[in-house]
């Protein structure tokens, strides 16, 4: 279970010989529909923080240009 450079892995047997259990098909659906809304909701969240921190960056160069 240890790699040419020390690392632990996980013999390739493991995953060919090992059952995974997976919710069904239909709940599978429904798990990527909320992590793909999650997401898009985090990319807005991330463009806000873009335009927050630029709006700030505005105000503070108008500060210091009337100092």
């Amino acid at each position: 279970m240890t790699g040419s450079a020390g690392q632990k892995r996980v013999p390739t047997p493991y995953f060919t010989e090992q059952l995974f259990p997976l919710p069904p098909l239909p709940e599978q659906h429904r798990i990527v529909a909320k992590i793909d809304k999650l997401m898009g909701r985090c990319n807005e969240l991330e463009n806000l923080r873009g335009a927050a921190i630029a709006k700030q960056t505005e105000l503070l160069n108008a500060v210091m240009a009337q100092v």
